[in-house]
């Protein structure tokens, strides 16, 4: 598949996915979902690659869904006045973010739908470093290698 979305490099056995629409700050949209399942497919599929990356191309990870987008943007006139949009605990996140951070925490994410820095992501525990911007790569990059190629490939598959 040509990638229009994203940028799929393998090296050093780890694949790096980049979304790559940095004019939209890599706003989520259904050409970029089907190009990430197809990658990850890809990836599932090749034993070389041993851990995957994935980050944004610009200043941006990803905005969320691409609200620009006529067919992607909410349908106001058919919505009640107290029927606004906000955040949607899916993909198993309303049982694993509580067992991370907390019921009351993660309660308080999903209900105020407030966005926090990465450091309160870290005191809360659900991230396990902070770095600095120009550092995440890198330091990600330095994790994926220390899986690539130091861990057994069905040990790793396993713990998927």
């Amino acid at each position: 598949m040509d990638y229009q979305q994203i940028k799929y490099e393998v090296e050093d056995r780890i694949l790096t996915i980049t979304l790559n629409r940095p004019d939209r700050l890599n706003a989520y949209t259904e050409i970029l979902r089907a190009e990430m399942i197809d990658a990850f497919d890809h990836a599932d599929a090749d034993d070389n690659i041993r851990a995957i990356i994935v980050t944004g191309e610009g200043r941006a990870f990803c905005a969320g869904m691409d609200l620009g987008d006529s067919s992607a943007s909410f349908d106001y006139t058919a919505i009640a006045e107290d029927e606004r949009r906000g955040v949607l605990l899916d993909a198993c996140s309303s049982w694993i973010l509580p067992r991370i951070v907390g019921i009351s925490q993660a309660l308080e994410w999903a209900m105020t739908g407030r966005v926090f820095f990465a450091q309160e992501a870290f005191d809360k525990g659900l991230v396990s470093k902070v770095v600095p911007p120009e550092e995440v790569l890198p330091a990600a990059r330095t994790i994926a290698l220390e899986i690539a190629q130091n861990s057994a490939p069905v040990s790793v598959a396993l713990t998927r």
